[in-house]
């Protein structure tokens, strides 16, 4: 009796064992998984917040749009970095966070900040500078006769500044969220509580603005495009305002392409937050696949938007050129500018 009852004791803890051995297995490989998404995520960051800032800084130091025209696109470049700088920050503390565990248990929503696909604060800035654009673009194509010599860009500075105000407190607030030890898993987990509108108020009004935006610019192109064929054939020697409905044309483009980037990436991240994130058996490796995303979307932004505008992609191309050759690049810029 006592040698079975000494075999039992061995068979039992020989089982626990095995089964520690496994939940250590298994935590490693999720521990691994995770800081595989980090690193990637870290890395897009590091990239589209390069890329943007080369953007931005082209921008600043060439006219290669109108003056209201560029503007706007400072300020819609600016967010972006915004975005990249949030998704770099979330990488940064989801990859501490894996050696230095934090709170399981997060006290208030306001600690979960970086478990978001993208702050609600951008998605609305973002919205915002849509209907900016819009309507000057719209008011462009309208108005093309004149409008080459008008020039309210100091009054749309001031606009698009106070465009910033109400979304000052949720970017800081997220940027002091990084001293936080709330753990970036047990955000997510509880972020999946709410109901799927409760959570993507954010990404479902951006997906709205991105359709409706994308439709007015593909409309604003193709009015500029009947337009030019008609200057050509009949006002050939209408060189200035030919110029202008060029400008309309060639922008519109730009923006309905970017605007159909917006509403891919939107409409994305709201899909795999069904599919994924909604799913109560999902773990916390497919929760964190969304969040790669943003970076992406960042990555892609300066990309559309050199790409599909000439005269900005060799300004982009001397300004990145300068960064190596400092020079004789420079005074070429200059006297090209």
């Amino acid at each position: 009796m006592f040698s079975q009852k000494k075999e039992r004791v061995g068979q039992v803890a020989l089982v626990h064992f095995y089964m520690d051995d496994m939940m250590v297995e298994g935590k490693e490989e999720f521990t691994w998984s995770l800081l595989t998404f980090y690193n990637f995520e870290m890395l897009l960051s590091i990239g589209s917040l390069a890329a943007n800032t080369l953007l931005l800084c082209t921008l600043k130091r060439f006219s290669v749009f109108h003056d209201h025209l560029r503007v706007i696109c400072i300020h819609m470049t600016f967010t972006i970095i915004l975005s990249s700088v949030y998704s770099l920050l979330r990488a940064i503390v989801g990859t501490y966070q894996l050696f230095v565990p934090g709170s399981q248990i997060p006290d208030t929503d306001d600690s979960c900040d970086l478990s978001e696909a993208m702050p609600f604060s951008l998605c609305l800035q973002l919205c915002i500078l849509s209907i900016i654009l819009s309507v000057e673009r719209f008011y462009a194509t309208m108005n093309y006769h004149r409008y080459e010599d008008e020039n309210v860009e100091k009054p749309l500075r001031y606009l698009l500044l106070v465009t910033w105000m109400p979304i000052v407190l949720p970017l800081a607030h997220i940027l002091s969220s990084v001293y936080f030890h709330e753990d970036m898993q047990a955000c997510g987990r509880r972020l999946n509580t709410r109901s799927l509108l409760s959570r993507n108020i954010g990404i479902v009004i951006a997906i709205i603005f991105s359709f409706i935006f994308t439709a007015v610019f593909l409309s604003l192109k193709m009015l500029n495009g009947q337009r030019q064929i008609e200057y050509i054939r009949h006002h050939y020697r209408s060189l200035s305002t030919r110029f202008q409905i060029g400008e309309n044309l060639r922008t519109c483009g730009v923006m309905s392409s970017m605007h159909l980037l917006s509403l891919m990436f939107f409409g994305t991240a709201f899909a795999l937050d069904l599919f994924i994130s909604g799913d109560p058996k999902a773990t916390d490796s497919m929760r964190e696949f969304p969040h790669i995303l943003l970076p992406v979307f960042a990555c892609l932004f300066p990309t559309i938007f050199v790409g599909n505008d000439r005269p900005l992609r060799g300004k982009f191309t001397a300004v990145f050129s300068s960064l190596f050759i400092a020079a004789p690049i420079e005074k070429s810029l200059m006297a090209t500018a």
